[in-house]
């Protein structure tokens, strides 16, 4: 509530004022939903972490394997840091919202190392390679960002008029 009273705070207070014959109840706890949210979020950034690593390093290296898995606890720092520094509250569909962001930023930092490891394999160096992956993937990159946040767009719209 705006004005720094909790929920209960007002629900005890307005028991003094209605009739004996009503009462009122709790039905929903948006705050304990979404923590619980969290935790299972948090969850499955871990164990996501775990498969994403156990599968990078298989299939490209130790070194890429890090790189990619950096992304989603920076991602996540990052977003949490943003929603607070902006008034965004943590919710239902925040949370939501950062689950598909975070496996976009996997996706996208799985393209670009592998597309700089082929580039390395071919015998460019370093900045070469890295060059190369971001003149070439740049535009896809962007529109796959670009398409994904047009259609939450309505969902971004929806909340801000309330």
């Amino acid at each position: 509530m705006n004005d720094g009273r909790s929920v209960e705070e007002v629900i005890a207070s307005t028991h003094s004022v209605l009739p004996t014959d009503i009462s009122l109840t709790t039905l929903f706890k948006q705050s304990t939903y979404t923590e619980t949210r969290l935790v299972e979020l948090l969850d499955s950034l871990l164990i996501g972490f775990v498969l994403i690593v156990g599968v990078l390093l298989v299939t490209l290296g130790a070194r890429s394997a890090i790189l990619v898995a950096l992304s989603l606890p920076v991602t996540g720092a990052v977003t949490l840091f943003m929603m607070k520094a902006t008034g965004l509250p943590v919710n239902q569909m925040s949370v939501t919202g950062l689950i598909v962001s975070l496996g976009i930023m996997v996706d996208n930092a799985i393209v670009m190392v592998d597309t700089i490891q082929r580039q390395r394999e071919k015998g460019a160096g370093q900045f070469e390679a890295a060059e190369f992956a971001i003149k070439h993937l740049w535009t896809p990159l962007l529109f796959h960002i670009n398409h994904s946040a047009g259609v939450c767009s309505h969902l971004f719209d929806a909340w801000c008029s309330w």
